[in-house]
């Protein structure tokens, strides 16, 4: 949960009021009043919190021509502010609470000094919460304008990063997670030289170069269960050489399938491979290429996932390594991909055992939304989906769900998609098992007054007439920019008026003033709501 700006009180209330399983808070350190009082709840509530997350933004100003030196000059000042926070929300935390911890330094320096200053702070944090184990150090510092012609190491940063790196290791013993970022290909490349065997959990992103890839072979990487690599839009990059058996999470962006799947191979003799442990998988491919596809030494690699529960597909194509033989495993449980009909027609013949939400996105590059929407629609009536309760999130850019769309026997849908009053209306009357539905967009190209499509006629003659459905709770959010407010509280008072089965009703986006009159009405109107909930003053969904 990422909170905007909110008073100081209403921030507490609103944390305190949304956790369920744990409390994650992501803000700025100077509210570090608002986080101690957080803190102090935490003692005083039995609250089943499964790990604790503080986000430290570090950031210096230093605006003239020796910008290093004068962010060393206000380094003092600003660390000990820094300090002093940290100290101050520990002293009323429970220690054992923070879990995972992410720094930030935006500072004008080099990474390899706020490398320098992120160790120095977690030498801090380590007495503080011993129990951390997920570290994020994002350092994205000023590059180095300097270099050394032939130089095999041209920043000094290879020798200098391995060893705190190694620093760091010893530093947090209990890290199983490390997450680190910057901007500069030698910062990364000194980081490969460091033991990071240690922490079993190892994310590199930002490659921008090859050369560095050079000493990935060589590193104790066998050991690894969770990997996340980001090939920033370099065509030759490798992978490095990873045991896929062992392996429980596994993230590739930016790097073509054909030197994903070869780079597996190179210790595996035989044309398949195992992922016996792989429970995630996230693939994303900058693919230019869709002819590789058909080359025999990726068509005949057969990949195994016995064990993967989690699948997120997000190229833009429809290639994806389970898609390659039209089928998924039947042991998932969540699944997210960009749906083409290609993909839809793949989805129709799955048969989801487990399956807890499907998350669609309908990202149209060489086909009409409305001809994916139909494929989606007759794909998703095919397959076949034991827990009917499953949400299926769709979404899309500019995609209008088409009119007379048969929706499948599901009680949960989530539309991110941009859909009219007229066919969310629709959606109500061709979905009877229904029970809740979700519209993050609604266009004003109608009004319920004139809407004209097969079974509203009659609902207008007779506007006492209910929906002849079952749904139990709708929830709106209007586009302000193009919704006029007079009709988006005309469609609340329609859609409230005619489902007498509707326990809960959510809108946000409605302004105060123009509810007030309805909100004083609602109780005599619709004396069957339960729960009717407007955010009038911000468009976080918190629900």
């Amino acid at each position: 949960m990422q909170l905007t700006e909110l008073p100081d009180d209403v921030l507490v209330d609103v944390i305190m009021k949304v956790a369920r399983e744990y409390i994650f808070v992501m803000g700025n350190w100077n509210s570090s009043l608002v986080l101690l009082s957080v803190c102090r709840r935490w003692r005083q509530i039995a609250m089943p919190v499964v790990y604790g997350g503080l986000y430290i933004h570090h950031s210096t100003h230093a605006s003239s021509q020796n910008a290093a030196d004068d962010a060393s000059a206000t380094e003092g000042s600003s660390n000990d502010k820094l300090y002093t926070n940290i100290e101050l929300v520990s002293s009323a935390a429970a220690t054992h609470l923070v879990k995972y911890i992410d720094i930030d330094f935006k500072a004008l320096d080099s990474p390899l000094n706020n490398l320098n200053k992120a160790l120095d702070l977690l030498s801090t944090v380590s007495q503080l919460w011993p129990r951390v184990s997920k570290v994020v150090l994002e350092l994205k510092g000023r590059p180095d304008s300097t270099s050394r012609d032939g130089a095999e190491d041209p920043f000094g940063y290879i020798e200098s990063i391995s060893k705190t790196v190694d620093s760091f290791t010893s530093l947090m013993p209990a890290v199983r997670s490390l997450v680190i970022t910057g901007h500069s290909p030698d910062f990364v490349t000194g980081m490969l030289y460091g033991k990071l065997a240690k922490a079993y959990s190892v994310q590199l992103n930002s490659f921008e170069s090859t050369h560095m890839l050079r000493s990935l072979d060589d590193q104790p990487f066998n050991q690894l269960t969770v990997l996340s690599i980001d090939f920033n839009n370099s065509n030759s990059c490798q992978m490095p050489s990873v045991h896929s058996e062992r392996l429980q999470s596994l993230t590739l962006l930016g790097i073509s399938s054909h030197d994903i799947w070869l780079s597996f191979r190179r210790n595996v003799a035989a044309r398949e491979i195992t992922f016996s442990n792989l429970k995630q998988l996230t693939v994303s491919y900058v693919v230019g290429l869709l002819n590789e596809l058909q080359e025999p030494q990726i068509a005949g690699v057969k990949l195994q996932f016995p064990a993967l529960r989690r699948l997120v597909n997000r190229n833009i194509y429809q290639y994806c390594p389970l898609m390659a033989n039209g089928e998924f495993p039947p042991q998932l449980d969540f699944l997210e991909t960009k749906c083409s009909t290609q993909v839809c027609k793949m989805l129709g013949r799955v048969k989801f055992q487990h399956i807890q939400q499907i998350n669609i996105s309908v990202l149209c590059v060489d086909q009409s939304p409305q001809s994916v929407f139909s494929a989606l629609s007759s794909t998703l009536s095919k397959a076949t989906i034991t827990h009917r309760a499953s949400p299926v999130v769709i979404s899309g850019i500019s995609a209008h769900v088409p009119l007379g769309t048969k929706w499948p026997d599901l009680t949960n849908i989530q539309m991110l998609a941009t859909v009219s009053t007229r066919v969310a209306l629709d959606i109500l009357l061709r979905a009877p098992t229904l029970r809740r539905i979700v519209f993050y967009d609604i266009t004003m190209d109608d009004a319920p007054q004139v809407v004209s499509i097969p079974g509203i006629e009659e609902l207008e003659r007779n506007p006492l007439l209910p929906f002849d459905t079952g749904i139990k709770e709708i929830v709106l959010m209007f586009n302000k920019s193009i919704y006029p407010i007079k009709l988006a509280v005309a469609v609340v008072k329609y859609m409230c008026l005619r489902i007498p089965s509707l326990g809960r009703f959510i809108s946000w986006d409605i302004t105060s003033g123009h509810l007030s009159e309805f909100v004083d009405e609602y109780k005599e109107l619709y004396p069957h709501l339960s729960n009717i909930l407007f955010d009038t003053d911000n468009s976080e969904m918190i629900a």
